[in-house]
């Protein structure tokens, strides 16, 4: 088990430089509702294992104690790996040990995710299945007649949908068994949210202006307009109760779409915490993960 604490971790990569990716911030952020507003009850930030670095694409695994990211805390310029970070005991576990890199890490059970490696040529990008116990090699590839995937979100057990990377951006539904996929819509963000097992959210980038949440139905090859994204802004999160929020330089924004409103609304400023531009964000329960840059 490869388990250090984040002050170990901050005094070896401080001294090493990130060549290549983008530096980006990671705080986790304890929510309440006062009345008719939100506010910050804990703050914490999440990345003093290295702070010069890339600490991105974050997902909860399970509960909201626990959290996998990407990141190139221990190879800044070479390698990005996924990594464990445990709220229970302060500590980071290095989940991914080949030469190759790991993004955009995914649970697919209690022990195992699913991530996007870049191969060695650089080029190749596949989906590959990793377990806890096995970091050194990974269980198997997925879909192995694509080279080209960015990003992914399971809907169940047998299909997921694809952001496949191109001139334009395609997004694709997919069933790793027999590894056919369908191509569903082009020029789309990164971002899926999944409401049910045939039905997500995305965002359609109609033009270089106009970006569209949509919603899309599987069973019947449906889109339905939601809202227009605010500008720039192509990451949010779909609550728990069907609200969805998105972030906005440091503004928490919210919409509901049960108000029948086209409008996104402040939430929460987090500019306090010295945060200028989010970039992605999770929240589960009352935690909210924000990554800035």
């Amino acid at each position: 088990m490869h388990r250090n604490r984040f002050l170990i971790l901050f005094i070896l990569c401080s001294q090493l430089l990130q060549a290549q990716l983008p530096t980006t911030h990671m705080h986790r952020f304890s929510l309440s509702s006062q009345g008719k507003g939100v506010e910050v009850t804990e703050a914490l930030y999440l990345n003093n294992f290295n702070k010069t670095g890339y600490n991105n694409q974050m997902q909860f695994m399970g509960d909201v104690d626990k959290l996998l990211i990407s990141s190139n805390a221990y190879y800044p310029d070479s390698t990005n790996d996924v990594l464990l970070l445990d709220f229970n005991d302060l500590s980071l576990e290095r989940m991914t040990l080949t030469s190759e890199s790991e993004y955009s890490p995914t649970p697919i059970a209690a022990d195992a995710f699913t991530c996007v490696r870049v191969e060695k040529d650089g080029k190749d990008q596949g989906l590959w299945e990793y377990n806890f116990e096995n970091k050194e090699y990974p269980e198997q590839r997925l879909l192995h007649n694509l080279d080209n995937i960015g990003y992914h979100l399971w809907l169940d057990e047998e299909k997921l949908i694809l952001f496949l990377v191109d001139q334009p951006n395609f997004m694709a539904l997919a069933y790793p068994e027999d590894g056919s996929f369908k191509v569903l819509d082009s020029k789309i963000g990164r971002c899926f949210k999944r409401i049910n097992d045939d039905t997500f959210y995305y965002v359609h980038k109609l033009s270089d202006d106009t970006w569209e949440l949509k919603s899309y139905d599987l069973n019947t090859g449906k889109k339905t307009r939601i809202l227009e994204m605010p500008p720039g802004v192509e990451d949010f999160e779909l609550l728990q109760d069907g609200t969805i929020i998105c972030g906005k330089n440091a503004q928490i924004l919210i919409y509901n779409r049960k108000k029948n409103s086209e409008e996104w609304l402040p939430y929460v400023d987090l500019s306090p915490f010295g945060l200028k531009n989010i970039t992605r964000l999770i929240m589960q329960k009352n935690i909210l993960i924000t990554v800035s840059e």
